[in-house]
């Protein structure tokens, strides 16, 4: 190889991932970025967390309420990952979700080996929320042997 120029065939495999598309590997790596700047706009109110709210009926839904113990693929990808997707990964609809504990109740008590990419996807979505917002990520109760 000569100094200074390179083939498609160096880049590495990471670089192309193989769970998702380009557009959603784009979007997910300008998400994940530390420096991404927050304004206020982008900031949940009181108003996200009333009862009409799509995330909080969700929330009731499948987590608040009551004991998970599987989540269902359609839930995950229909309800919560197109949604967001189609908000290009909004930071205010992040937080919301973040400060509904889905991490906490429903992403990781119901992950196993079998979780789809998008479980995936979500759990380092939340935790990565989590770390920009200097909160803790992992709690003792969430610890548990898989």
């Amino acid at each position: 190889m000569v100094v200074g120029s390179f083939t498609n065939s160096d880049v590495p495999d990471c670089a192309n991932p193989p769970l998702l598309d380009q557009l959603q590997f784009i979007r997910l790596r300008k998400l994940l970025t530390p420096a991404m700047a927050q304004s206020l706009e982008s900031r949940p109110t009181v108003v996200d967390f009333r009862e009409e709210s799509p995330w909080v009926q969700l929330a009731k839904a499948h987590w608040l309420n009551t004991k998970v113990r599987k989540a269902k693929p359609d839930v995950i990808k229909k309800q919560l990952w197109d949604p967001l997707e189609a908000e290009a990964f909004n930071s205010r609809s992040l937080l919301i979700l973040e400060n509904l504990n889905i991490l906490e109740k429903f992403l990781w008590p119901t992950y196993t080996e079998d979780a789809s990419n998008h479980h995936v996807m979500l759990i380092a979505l939340i935790v990565s929320v989590k770390h920009r917002e200097h909160l803790p990520i992992w709690r003792e109760s969430m610890r548990r042997d898989l």
